[in-house]
């Protein structure tokens, strides 16, 4: 759709020549470029993201100019080419939008229609309660968490396994019942809606302590 044509002058002079070459120097094409495509990439994230890679299109386009708002969502990596990363900041939260221009010589042109982005907030992360020692032949121990949210869910896990089923929150403390088998356990909590999550502040441990040996 275009071509970028070297340009070279020679001149003489009483019988000696000079050459100069501009590499580049006339570019054909069919003006002015559209504008790219929606950028196309992640639109619902969680706080404290990583890295998100974006991309658009446009025909013609030699270069691409990337705008993201507000500006103290993160930094955009990378400017100038059709696929940019953004550095999304640790603290930022709430409604973010990307757009893009084509560039080439003939020109700019409009900006895509921006892509609507969310940064949602992640869960409460409480304390893990109860753990600790049983004998061999007791009902065990209970673990808990000393706080919880509506609507979201909590995940006990033994050793990064899942351990039961996930326990919804009620906005008080929660348990997971009672624990027979040793290990350390860990827990998470995830947002149903958004599907935020995050880690819950501690670990606690199980030990079963054996019965010691009976003799005659």
């Amino acid at each position: 759709p275009f071509c970028t044509y070297d340009v070279t002058l020679q001149a003489w002079k009483s019988g000696e020549s000079m050459t100069v070459t501009k590499n580049g120097f006339i570019y054909v094409g069919a003006g002015t470029p559209p504008a790219p495509s929606l950028p196309t990439g992640e639109t619902q994230l969680c706080k404290n993201p990583p890295n998100t890679v974006y991309t658009a299109q446009s025909n013609d386009a030699l270069s691409y100019d990337w705008e993201l708002t507000p500006s103290n969502a993160g930094l955009v990596l990378d400017d100038g080419f059709a696929s940019v990363t953004i550095n999304w900041f640790n603290s930022f939260l709430g409604e973010a939008s990307v757009k893009v221009r084509a560039i080439n010589p003939c020109g700019e042109s409009a900006f895509s229609e921006p892509l609507a982005i969310t940064i949602s907030p992640r869960p409460t992360a409480y304390n893990l309660t109860g753990g600790g020692e049983f004998c061999e032949g007791e009902a065990g121990v209970e673990i808990g968490l000393d706080g919880s949210e509506l609507g979201v869910t909590y995940q006990l896990y033994k050793e990064d396994q899942p351990e039961g089923t996930s326990i919804p929150g009620t906005g008080g403390p929660i348990s997971f019942g009672v624990l027979t088998e040793p290990g350390e356990y860990s827990s998470t909590g995830m947002n149903e809606t958004t599907q935020c999550d995050i880690d819950m502040y501690n670990t606690v441990t199980v030990t079963m302590n054996a019965l010691p040996t009976p003799y005659a």
